[in-house]
């Protein structure tokens, strides 16, 4: 499935058209290696969620087993985060040459690097209760974002890139482009958001149920959720969040195309610089 004509430049819609095309034109093979990772993910997810339930007897549960339940965050959190890398590596394992190994590792990676630089942003965000300080750190926070996610998506493209890259060269050629991804991204957070709040429906009806059955119960009255409750929302939630991974899947292949894109019109800018060059050249050795 490697694509032969990533680099070429595309318009904004481009990019989204063509993420489309190659997602529903090979399908088949994109869920038969991606399904995996997916279910395992959609699975820690809905787990996690139990924990973060507005339900006294979870809670109740939870607080009288404090050190089970920790045990059962942080290996829900491990086996996600390493989940997720799994799915970065076997999505471009389709798009590369590099192998599955070479690609969860770069994923893995990126992963780490994404949960460290959330702490950061959580740890100056809330470092001050000041409203004015909290609101530029998050509009500056996301700012740098948008070239920070075409350096890692060049990071796991190009295996010639190396960690150290992001930071620099890829970073500030991010910079350059900053209005191309920013729309790009824009774009696709709009598609994005609109699927995917149809998507969360069903799940936030059950939970939007299960708030004020609790309110209700605080009140004095009965329980009203059926015994299968539990059962319910588990399969809810794991069956949203299968979903929304699959639209990850599609926002990663628009950022695989934006990133070739980027690379297409930068090298036909050194092109053309370099024919300038030589035309200057030749012109002064015949004068």
């Amino acid at each position: 499935m490697e694509n032969t004509d990533l680099f070429k430049t595309r318009s904004y819609s481009g990019c989204l058209r063509d993420a489309f095309g190659m997602m529903s034109n090979n399908f088949t093979t994109i869920f038969r290696h991606t399904w995996k990772p997916i279910f395992l993910s959609s699975l820690m997810t809905a787990i996690s969620i139990l924990f973060r339930l507005p339900d006294k007897n979870i809670h109740d549960l939870g607080n009288s087993h404090i050190t089970a339940a920790a045990i059962i965050l942080i290996v829900t959190t491990i086996v996600g985060l390493l989940a997720a890398s799994w799915l970065l590596g076997e999505l471009y394992s389709l798009l590369n040459d590099h192998g599955r190994k070479t690609n969860f590792k770069r994923g893995l990676a990126l992963q780490i690097f994404s949960v460290l630089l959330t702490l950061l942003y959580l740890f100056e965000a809330f470092s001050d209760a000041n409203a004015i300080t909290y609101s530029i750190v998050t509009l500056l926070f996301l700012i740098c974002l948008f070239p920070l996610g075409f350096a890692q998506t060049k990071f796991v493209a190009d295996k010639t890139r190396t960690f150290h890259d992001i930071f620099m060269k890829d970073y500030a050629q991010g910079w350059r482009h900053f209005g191309y991804i920013f729309i790009t991204a824009l774009l696709a957070g709009i598609i994005i958001t609109i699927i995917g709040c149809i998507v969360m429906l069903p799940l936030c009806v059950i939970i939007f149920g299960q708030s004020f059955n609790q309110l209700g119960m605080l009140d004095g009255d009965a329980d009203g959720t059926p015994s299968y409750f539990l059962i319910l929302l588990i399969a809810t939630a794991f069956i949203t969040f299968v979903l929304l991974n699959y639209l990850f899947v599609w926002n990663a292949l628009v950022q695989y195309y934006m990133y070739g894109s980027i690379e297409a019109t930068d090298r036909e800018k050194e092109q053309r610089k370099k024919a300038l060059l030589e035309n200057e050249i030749e012109i002064k050795e015949n004068n």
